[in-house]
C-alpha cells in the first residue's frame, strides 16, 4: 500500500513537490513515536493490574475443600470485576460519558455568548489566589480558579505538544480508571511577545457552548497564574492523519462515512454561528480503536463567530487547507470550512494534497503554495483517480469551488448522491450491530455462569437439584410467556367488537349521508 509520502514522490516527476513528502515523513515519525508511547501506556496498565492482583485472597494451608472453593470463586470474581467499570459507565454516566469511564458534567444549559464571555473570560484574566479558588460552573464546564491540575489528575503520558501547549493523557484521582485528555497552556510562553490570552478566551468560550456527539467536549478548566489547563473528552483512536500514514488512503465507503460524520459536526457549528477555520485530518480524531469508531472534531483554537469575521480578518489556519477567498482577503465566512472539507476529501481519497510547492524554488515555498490555492487550479491525476467514482470527484469539485457562493453548503453536501450512496443505512446498521453485540455478550455471560455454577454444584453433589431447578425456572418463564401471549390475544379478540361498533356506525352514517 502506498503511503501519503510515496504518492507525492511519484508525482514529483510531473508537477508535484517532494517537500510535501518531507512533511508527511515528519508526521510518520511522529506516528511511530506515538505508537511507542502507546505500547508503554499498555505496559503501565499491565503493571497496574499485577499490583491489584497482589491483594487477591490466598487459600489457607489446610487444603480443605471449602478453602479451594472460596479461592476458585475469588479468582473468577476478580476477573469478572474488570467488567464492572464498563457496566458502571453505562449505568451511572449514561450517554454523557466517554468509554474510558470518565464522568462528564450534566448536559449544557442555554447560555448567551455575552454571559459566557463574562464568566469564563474574566476568570482567565483574573489573578489566581493562593490555595485555589472555589469551583464554579458555567454551562456544562466546571471552572476552578487558582486550581492546580495535579491536585485532581495524574498526568500519565505526553500525547502531543505545540508551540505554547502540551496535551497529556490523564487519570482522575477521584474516579480511578477515568481517563481524559488535558491540554496545558503555558501563559508565559503564550504571552512572551504579546498578550495572546484572547485566543484561549475564545477557545474556551466556544467549546463551553458545544455539545455534539462528533465534537470533543470540554469538561473542566483549571486557571492559575502560570497556566490554563483544559480537561477534555479523550478520543483514543488517534488522528485520521495517522490512518492515512498507515494505509495511504481510504476506500470510498469509509471516506464517505467519515465525511458524513464531520459534516454533521460542522453543520452543528454553523447552526451555532461558529466557523472552525482549521479543519484538517490532524484535527479529526477516532473515538476508539474499533473498526466502526465514530469521528470527532477537535482544536477550536482558531475558531470564531461568523458574525465577527470580516474580509480583512487575519489569515489563520494551515496553509494547505486555506480557502482562496481567505488568502485573497475578499471574504471570510462559513464557506471556508467547506473548502477545507473539500481538501480533506481530496486527500483521504487519493493520499496526497491537491496543492504543493516546488522544493527547488527560491525559498518562498509557502507564498507559492498560497498563490496556487488562490488560483484554485488542481488536477485529478489519472494514475491515482482512475478507480475513484465520478460521484466522488463531483463531490470534491463542488466543495473546492473557488467561488464561495457556489460552493456546497453543509446541507447540500449531506444530500450529495455520493454521501447518500454510502451512508444511507449507516446509522441503522450501526444500531443493529451494537444490538447484536449486546445480545451476544449477554448470551456468553449467561452460558459462562451456568457452566461455572454447574461445576460448583459437583462439590456438594447437587448436580441433579441444580439442573432440575434450572429446568423448572426456564419452564416457568416459558409457560408465563406463553400464557401472556395467549391472554393478550384473547383480550384483543374480546375488545375488538367494542372498537368495531363505533367504526361501523360511522361508516353507516357516512353512506346514508352520501346517498
Amino acid at each position: 500500500m502506498l503511503t501519503c509520502g510515496s504518492r507525492v514522490a511519484q508525482l514529483d516527476n510531473n508537477d508535484s513537490d517532494s517537500s510535501i513528502e518531507e512533511d508527511f515523513a515528519q508526521k510518520l515519525n511522529k506516528h511511530e513515536v506515538h505508537s511507542r508511547k502507546t505500547r508503554r501506556k499498555e505496559d503501565y496498565y499491565k503493571n497496574d493490574e499485577s499490583r491489584k492482583s497482589s491483594h487477591i485472597f490466598q487459600p489457607s494451608d489446610t487444603g480443605s475443600m471449602v478453602d479451594k472453593l472460596l479461592h476458585s470463586t475469588q479468582n473468577i470474581l476478580s476477573r469478572v470485576s474488570s467488567i464492572i467499570p464498563i457496566l458502571r459507565s453505562f449505568s451511572r454516566y449514561g450517554r454523557h460519558s466517554s468509554d474510558s469511564g470518565y464522568q462528564s458534567a450534566p448536559p449544557s444549559r442555554s447560555i448567551s455568548r455575552k454571559q459566557s464571555l463574562i464568566s469564563l473570560g474574566s476568570l482567565l484574566h483574573s489573578e489566581a489566589e493562593d490555595g485555589g479558588g472555589e469551583e464554579e460552573f458555567y454551562s456544562h464546564v466546571k471552572v476552578v480558579p487558582g486550581g492546580n491540575i495535579t491536585d485532581d489528575y495524574i498526568l500519565i503520558e505526553l500525547l502531543g505538544e505545540g508551540a505554547f501547549s502540551k496535551v497529556y493523557l490523564a487519570e482522575s484521582k477521584q474516579d480511578k480508571g477515568g481517563l481524559a485528555a488535558v491540554k496545558v497552556i503555558n501563559k508565559n510562553e503564550l504571552c512572551k511577545d504579546e498578550d495572546k490570552m484572547f485566543l484561549v478566551d475564545k477557545e474556551i468560550e466556544i467549546m463551553a457552548q458545544l455539545d455534539h456527539q462528533h465534537i470533543v467536549k470540554l469538561y473542566e478548566v483549571y486557571v492559575n497564574s502560570e497556566e490554563v489547563c483544559l480537561v477534555m473528552e479523550l478520543a483514543k483512536g488517534g488522528e485520521v492523519f495517522d490512518k492515512l500514514i498507515e494505509y495511504g488512503s481510504l476506500s470510498e465507503p469509509e471516506a464517505a462515512k467519515l465525511l458524513a460524520q464531520v459534516l454533521e459536526a460542522v453543520g452543528y457549528l454553523h447552526a451555532q454561528g461558529i466557523v472552525h477555520r482549521d479543519l484538517k485530518p490532524e484535527n479529526l480524531l477516532y473515538y476508539d480503536n474499533k473498526s466502526n469508531s465514530k469521528v470527532m472534531v477537535t482544536d477550536f483554537g482558531l475558531s470564531d463567530y461568523e458574525e465577527d469575521l470580516r474580509p480583512d480578518s487575519a489569515v489563520c489556519g494551515t496553509a494547505t487547507y486555506l480557502a482562496p477567498e481567505v488568502i485573497k482577503g475578499t471574504s471570510s465566512s462559513r464557506a471556508q470550512d467547506m473548502w477545507s472539507l473539500g481538501v480533506i476529501s481530496y486527500i483521504i481519497l487519493c493520499g496526497y494534497p491537491p496543492f504543493f510547492t516546488d522544493k527547488k524554488g527560491d525559498g518562498n515555498n509557502e507564498t507559492e503554495l498560497l498563490n496556487q490555492i488562490a488560483r484554485g487550479k488542481y488536477k485529478f491525476h489519472e494514475n491515482f483517480w482512475d478507480d475513484i467514482s465520478i460521484e466522488a470527484k463531483d463531490f470534491v469539485r463542488r466543495l473546492m469551488n473557488v467561488n464561495p457562493s457556489k460552493r456546497l453548503t453543509v446541507e447540500e453536501a449531506m444530500k450529495h448522491p455520493w454521501i447518500i450512496r454510502y451512508t444511507g443505512g449507516y446509522f441503522r446498521d450501526t444500531f443493529l450491530t451494537n444490538l447484536a453485540q449486546a445480545f451476544a455478550v449477554l448470551f456468553i455471560t449467561m452460558a459462562f455462569f451456568y457452566i461455572y455454577f454447574f461445576s460448583l454444584s459437583k462439590y456438594f453433589n447437587i448436580e441433579y437439584f441444580f439442573v432440575s431447578w434450572l429446568a423448572d425456572t426456564l419452564g416457568g418463564v416459558l409457560t408465563g410467556a406463553s400464557g401472556f401471549v395467549s391472554n393478550s390475544y384473547d383480550s384483543l379478540i374480546d375488545a375488538w367488537p367494542i372498537f368495531f361498533k363505533p367504526i361501523s356506525k360511522l361508516l353507516e352514517m357516512y353512506f346514508e349521508m352520501s346517498t
